[in-house]
């Protein structure tokens, strides 16, 4: 299923009926894919995902100190074997806030465009500043219930 939001397309990528969502938003302008998933536990993510050079990785959550929200850079699907950056949402999403969302949104941009070789100055604000936006609505979207409805 693509869906077609503003400048923006997401695809809602699904390997079976049992497997948890994994939501996929293309930026268009730079070559990295943003993945979030919510609503599942670190083995969803590790069947889902490898580092982008196909290793796998463990999550390790200590009790007591479980994150709300957690981004994974670098990261490869394994279904499609596409890459970029993927933030996970623990917790309820009543429980979600904007500044967690912003958080993690910042994480996301700062490392895509490092590894693009963007350069972070005063001067050159634009990139940051788009990608940030960019990131925030697509997480916001995903913990809202805005995008996949329609199936």
């Amino acid at each position: 299923m693509i869906l077609f939001l503003g400048n923006m397309i997401l695809k809602r990528v699904m390997k079976k009926k049992t497997d948890k969502i994994v939501y996929e938003f293309d930026p268009k302008i730079y070559p990295r894919i943003l993945f979030v998933m919510k609503g599942c536990d670190p083995k969803d993510v590790t069947d889902r995902f490898t580092t982008r050079d196909g290793s796998e990785f463990e999550i390790e959550i200590e009790v007591g100190s479980e994150p709300s929200m957690t981004t994974f850079p670098m990261v490869r699907f394994k279904d499609t074997g596409k890459y970029g950056e993927l933030v996970v949402v623990w917790i309820d999403d009543k429980d979600v806030d904007m500044s967690m969302i912003s958080h993690e949104a910042f994480h996301v941009s700062m490392n895509i465009l490092s590894e693009l070789g963007i350069k972070f100055h005063a001067d050159n604000q634009e990139p940051i500043a788009y990608m940030v936006g960019w990131c925030v609505r697509c997480i916001s979207d995903v913990v809202s219930g805005k995008v996949g409805i329609s199936d």
